[in-house]
């Protein structure tokens, strides 16, 4: 029965502990570093809260090319659910030649920005992710770039885009 009890307390308490972690912004910072989906779900909301220090994180973890594409797809859909300019060159970038998992997130995520345009998912057919490709980086090109220049951000994407292609 002690050992009962002793065992649901510190479950409780265990339970506190990270409600009192994830209720602050250095708290999920901390989580986030944790690899596999609980440090995507707190990056997630570090970035959702407009938290910069998250949304920086986020925007790094979708350029690794090294990490796993569920993170980095989970990292592309919270920078399209805020909508951050900054993250629009990041986003192109993997759109055009990120693994195709990452590449449809990042074309869900850009309907943020968007939600006129549209996007794909990782089993459609190679023609149909290339059209929807191509339309965004129309979009970059008419509308795109300017939103990111008035944040400050997306100088020097077309050199990026061409050398990825």
């Amino acid at each position: 029965m002690r050992r009962k009890r002793a065992l649901a307390g510190g479950a409780v308490a265990l339970g506190l502990a990270v409600a009192l972690l994830v209720a602050s912004d250095a708290g999920l910072s901390r989580i986030s570093a944790l690899p596999g989906p609980v440090g995507a779900t707190a990056l997630a909301a570090l970035v959702r809260r407009g938290e910069e220090s998250g949304t920086r994180r986020a925007i790094a973890l979708l350029g690794d090319g090294s990490a796993e594409p569920r993170a980095r797809a989970s990292a592309a859909g919270a920078l399209g659910a805020r909508a951050a300019p900054a993250a629009l060159p990041a986003l192109l970038v993997a759109l055009n030649g990120g693994p195709p998992r990452v590449a449809a997130a990042c074309s869900r995520a850009l309907r943020g920005f968007e939600a006129a345009g549209r996007s794909f998912e990782e089993g459609d057919p190679p023609d149909q992710r290339a059209a929807v490709v191509r339309e965004w980086n129309e979009w970059w090109r008419d509308r795109g770039a300017a939103l990111a220049r008035r944040s400050g951000t997306g100088r020097g994407l077309a050199a990026t885009l061409e050398a990825s292609r």
